[in-house]
């Protein structure tokens, strides 16, 4: 069994190295495709934050606050400018995935409150692509389906696999306007990707031996930083 902060390490090996293959190595597949294993980890990590957090307000404003911190560094990063609006960086993506969660059990006691959750699930994700989240959609569906069948394994991973392999092909093709060639392959990798699930559902929910708060949460900003500025003034 692993712990969570056996999770993150996991989460973060495979971010830096999607990140340097993507810097470095544009044209090695491997590097994206373990990359792909390192969001599906962090949406499941924040379905456990989510539950067991003292302070959802406090949660939500530090993921918000470094989404607003990783803002120049992702910029920089990904499109070579300080200030690019029409991409937004990952911790956008989770800050608003909190949200959803809290909506989700706001009306988990209300009347028809399976609908009111699908509503809430479409809502999000609508603004995921609307506002172009790093992830899209796909990062509130992964969350969604972590937090609502929780323990239930199979639902898990079948609800991964069609993510994976149906709507996300769909929805980049009919919503991102990419041909259907490439969504395909974003549906292949994602579901390559999906290897994440291995460490996720062996997870005993035990923190382990954690690193300080603040190395996790500025990680992602300052190796998004070192990469840019390796790759633009030393090589």
């Amino acid at each position: 069994m692993f712990s969570t902060s056996f999770l993150k390490h996991i989460a973060i090996i495979t971010m830096i190295i999607d990140h340097v293959g993507s810097a470095f190595f544009p044209n090695n597949i491997l590097c994206r495709v373990i990359g792909r294993m390192s969001f599906i980890i962090f949406c499941y990590l924040l379905t456990l934050g989510a539950t067991f957090t003292k302070n959802r307000k406090k949660y939500f404003f530090r993921l918000f606050i470094f989404a607003i911190i990783s803002f120049v560094p992702f910029s920089l990063f990904g499109f070579g400018e300080c200030f690019y609006l029409k991409y937004l960086n990952v911790f956008f993506t989770l800050s608003f995935s909190l949200l959803m969660i809290y909506l989700l059990d706001y009306v988990k006691n209300i009347r028809f409150n399976n609908l009111l959750k699908i509503l809430i699930l479409i809502s999000f994700c609508f603004i995921g692509i609307y506002f172009n989240f790093d992830y899209g959609f796909i990062g509130f569906l992964f969350v969604y389906i972590f937090y609502e069948f929780k323990n239930k394994k199979f639902l898990i991973i079948t609800c991964c696999i069609i993510s994976s392999l149906l709507c996300l092909p769909i929805v980049k093709h009919y919503f991102y306007y990419e041909i259907w060639t490439i969504s395909i392959v974003y549906g292949v990798l994602e579901f390559i990707g999906l290897i994440s699930l291995f460490f996720i559902l062996k997870c005993n929910g035990q923190k382990g031996k954690q690193l300080p708060k603040l190395f996790y949460y500025s990680f992602y900003p300052v190796h998004l930083l070192i990469i840019w500025l390796v790759k633009c003034y030393i090589l």
